[in-house]
């Protein structure tokens, strides 16, 4: 009768993340570096690094709008990406040793340490860390520039 009842609770709490996953746009966003390169070493996939400032940044809203939050990207994509969120929030609030590592990560990739222009950034890196794709800005190209990409970057 446990075995059974833990079964039950585990496939409803399954449901419930995969559902949980669906209404936020199908993208599993994670928010530790580390976290990320295990698990690309792991499925031996790229990381897609998402650099922006998600309530106050027009463009870096508009391209998780457009891109990140379309159906055909989402079903592109998250077969063969992890997804890192790198916010930079004003108004939200995010602990500090989010901030900290979200800091780290702007200078390792290489991004000015103010928000000024450029933003948001998309940096693609293979699970050790070696970029193979970084561009910034966006200016309403919408996904299929991003899926041509990632097209690339697989291919090698």
């Amino acid at each position: 009768m446990k075995t059974t009842l833990l079964k039950l609770t585990v496939s409803l709490l399954l449901i419930m993340g995969i559902q949980k996953v669906n209404a936020q746009e199908g993208i599993q966003w994670l928010t530790s570096y580390d976290s990320a390169t295990n698990l690309a070493k792991k499925e031996n996939k790229p990381i897609l690094l998402f650099f922006h400032g998600s309530d106050w940044c027009p463009p870096c809203i508009r391209m998780q709008r457009e891109v990140f939050g379309n159906d055909t990207f989402v079903n592109y994509s998250t077969s063969r990406l992890i997804f890192l969120d790198v916010d930079f929030p004003r108004k939200k609030k995010i602990s500090e040793e989010q901030l900290k590592h979200n800091q780290e990560l702007k200078k390792k990739f290489g991004l000015p340490e103010e928000f000024t222009q450029g933003y948001p950034q998309v940096v693609i890196i293979d699970s050790h860390g070696k970029v193979l794709y970084q561009e910034k800005g966006y200016s309403g190209e919408g996904n299929g520039k991003l899926i041509g990409i990632i097209e690339t970057v697989k291919l090698k």
